[in-house]
């Protein structure tokens, strides 16, 4: 599956133009070789227990590869991008010395200005990063503890008959009480890679005084800003504290149980310390915002680096590449933002709860908490073992390539292997999609408790309930119950055992096409066919014969469910009988076709017949049956990729065709862009050949994006994702005049 960490990186490009062929000119670039990471980045000097890391590098490289491509060339000298330009550039210089332009010209005669914009431009250049420590884990915990407070307290108040929203009120600062040791402001830096330290440092001084002169009018900064020696730089920081905030004007006394309860943490919050520092170290500028200035002494390079630990290990093979970006995120941050819900507070309060119900006898109260505390230890059983993440991208002659690497441990993946790319058509537009395994082990749990939960419902209403009401509840459990039951042994017996070793896909082609795809007066018949996007799901399958006998029955079962419902309703003459009838069903090349037939009086195209494929491993829902056939016949992919080209399983592959999307968008775009200009009248640049041809060439320019491909698979107990993404620039720059 394309991993977003590692196609990210790749897609830049694509967002700073705008367009999706920014950097699309790799046929003649040979990239020269980094050094090691580890020295030559930010990596070498965060530290190994950080929270997450993020990195990009080689941004001016990049951009230049864009600026210089003949994709953009083309693009820059369209007529109507000219006219675009020339009209920005009037505006810009309208006002005369007023005007934007002048303006500019005239801040950066001051050699100082002219540094700083300098220095603007630079930022980020080479590389930028934002680093998080691992006080984001404490940060997550006491917003987890509050958000349950949150849920549970309203509920307690609502048992008490107390004041449900004073409750929540008090509840949530009863968490921040109780997790006061651990709050604080976390650690964050973003830093960039600079040319010239020094000039950084001499526009940091001018700050300083800017600064200075803002606590005349601004007293609460006096003294709060000065100069700090740390982690061998030179910072200008701002310390303030809680105690700016007036805490004696907020009144918790409302919240209380007892006097001053709160007493400790507005102690501890007018004590919190906010630190925003801004310096530079080394050939970095940093900013950074945490509880005291000292934080930075993190990133002196003394202690062991993130890139000496474990989980980085696989970047050492491609250190020597141009890499474009580095991630990372911890274990600890993952399962601290995950905000696991307290299911053990939850269980106790339904339990105190109960004890309040007097109409539940004794032993009922004893035997739903023990349940209730079952219940909690198979929900913690769900609960993740989560492993840190990181990824890592660089650039190749042809593009991109990048990897992504997931420590976290996935027990259910066992020996699974992917087929469902065999069935994505040869050469689809896009296409994705993950194997995975079949126990039905988390269905059989969720009918397990829900029986359980029935059973004590059902007591607890036959002991409360009136003699009138228990009647139709016999009635109806009496008829709906055998009907559910045989649902249950279909889904476990035949449904699950069908796709045992499954999965899931989806392909989107564009490979049909129709002069009239909906027959309305108001819509004639186009020129020439034109076409349309087709959609297409995959499920894994592992008995054809099986499965299909469970889809039948299911329908069978669904059938006699409502019949059922229906005859244990009261009042069931007001509702109709409905029935799910028998589908139409045709043999196909590659195993069955089942639907149910379009009426003509909707004037749909014909082509067009939703239908179930049923094959030999896998299923298929489709919008035709052309496409139903065509997923159903085991294809090889036609694309031309080093991460399919892997030896051995794939649990997840994906696969983009940009050039074949623009050209099923191409004949829509150009019929409505000349639909538009039918009538217009203006410059010769919006007459409708003018922009045909212009059109040409921006759809020439966006097909040098060719494509991107990921295939995922199980190295050594890690998920890994190998991505590659391949730019090809135009041959030449198209002049706007050519039509081709």
């Amino acid at each position: 599956m394309l991993s977003p960490k590692t196609d990210r990186r790749g897609a830049r490009l694509l967002l700073i133009a705008g367009i999706i062929f920014a950097g699309l000119m790799f046929t003649t670039f040979n990239p020269a070789r980094a050094e090691a990471v580890k020295t030559n980045s930010s990596l070498s000097f965060i530290p190994g227990d950080a929270g997450f890391y993020a990195s990009s590098l080689r941004n001016k490289e990049q951009f230049d590869l864009l600026y210089k491509s003949n994709a953009y060339k083309s693009l820059r000298a369209l007529p109507l991008v000219k006219m675009a330009h020339d009209q920005i550039m009037t505006k810009l210089k309208e006002g005369g010395e007023q005007s934007p332009l002048k303006m500019l010209e005239g801040f950066t005669k001051d050699k100082d200005n002219k540094e700083l914009v300098e220095l603007a431009l630079d930022l980020g250049g080479d590389e930028l990063f934002i680093y998080g420590g691992k006080t984001f884990g404490d940060l997550f915990q006491v917003m987890s503890d509050v958000s349950n407070a949150n849920t549970l307290s309203p509920l307690k108040a609502l048992l008490d008959g107390n004041d449900s929203q004073k409750a929540q009120m008090r509840g949530m600062l009863l968490a921040l009480q109780n997790k006061r040791a651990t709050l604080k402001i976390p650690d964050l830096v973003i830093g960039a890679k600079i040319k010239d330290p020094k000039k950084a440092a001499a526009q940091i001084k001018r700050l300083e005084k800017i600064l200075g002169g803002l606590e005349e009018f601004f007293p609460p900064l006096k003294g709060k800003v000065d100069r700090q020696k740390v982690a061998g730089g030179d910072f200008l920081s701002i310390n303030v504290d809680g105690s700016m905030i007036p805490w004696d004007d907020v009144n918790l006394k409302d919240f209380e149980d007892k006097k001053d309860e709160f007493a400790d943490l507005l102690k501890h919050l007018k004590k919190m310390t906010l630190s925003i520092n801004l310096g530079v170290k080394g050939e970095y500028l940093l900013f950074s915002i945490s509880s005291t200035a000292k934080d930075i002494e993190k990133l002196d390079g003394k202690q062991p680096s993130l890139a000496e630990a474990d989980e980085m290990k696989p970047l050492a093979k491609f250190a020597d590449k141009p890499l474009t970006g580095v991630s990372y995120v911890s274990k600890d941050f993952l399962k601290s933002a995950a905000g696991n819900a307290d299911y053990t507070q939850l269980a106790e309060a339904l339990k105190e709860a109960l004890q309040k119900v007097d109409q539940v006898k004794e032993d009922r109260k004893k035997a739903i908490g023990k349940d209730l505390d079952a219940l909690v230890a198979d929900f913690k059983k769900l609960t993740p073992n989560y492993g840190a993440r990181m990824a890592f991208s660089f650039m190749t002659e042809t593009g991109y390539e990048g990897y992504s690497y997931d420590y976290t441990k996935y027990t259910h993946l066992g020996d699974t292997k992917l087929t469902l790319h065999n069935h994505f058509g040869g050469d689809p537009i896009f296409a994705a999609a993950v194997a995975f395994s079949v126990d039905g082990s988390a269905y059989k749990t969720t009918v397990k408790w829900l029986k359980i939960i029935h059973g004590h419902a059902e007591a607890v209403f036959l002991e409360m309930a009136p003699e009138e009401a228990k009647e139709p509840y016999e009635k109806f459990t009496k008829a709906v119950f055998p009907v559910l039951k045989k649902i249950d042994e279909n889904t476990t017996k035949k449904f699950f055992p069908s796709i045992k070793d499954s999965g899931l896909g989806i392909v989107l082609d564009g490979k049909w096409s129709s002069k009239q795809w909906f027959k309305y007066d108001n819509l004639p018949a186009t020129p020439k066919a034109m076409p349309m996007a087709e959609l297409g799901l995959l499920v894994g399958i592992s008995d054809a014969k099986m499965f299909e006998d469970a889809l039948k029955s299911y329908r069978l079962l669904f059938n006699e469910l409502f019949e059922a419902f229906r005859g244990a309703a009261p009042a069931n003459d007001n509702i109709p009988e409905i029935k799910i009838p028998a589908p139409e069903r045709d043999k196909g090349k590659n195993g069955v076709l089942i639907y149910y037939p379009i009426p003509e009086e909707l004037g749909i195209d014909k082509q067009v017949q939703p239908v179930a494929g049923i094959g030999k491993s896998l299923s298929v829902l489709a919008m035709s049956k052309a496409h139903a056939e065509r997923l159903m016949a085991s294809t090889p992919l036609k694309l031309e990729s080093k991460p399919l080209a892997r030896k051995g399983n794939l649990i997840g592959v994906s696969v983009v065709n940009w050039p074949g999307l623009v050209d099923t968008a191409h004949p829509w775009i150009e019929m409505g862009v000349r639909n538009a200009l039918l009538e217009f009248k203006g410059p010769k640049e919006f007459e409708a050949e003018s922009v045909m041809t212009q059109l040409k060439v921006v759809l020439a320019a966006l097909k040098t994006f060719k494509s991107a491909s990921s295939a995922t698979y199980v190295e050594d107990g890690k998920i890994v994702s190998h991505t590659e993404i391949i730019i090809k620039d135009l041959a030449r720059q198209v002049p706007a005049k050519e039509k081709e």
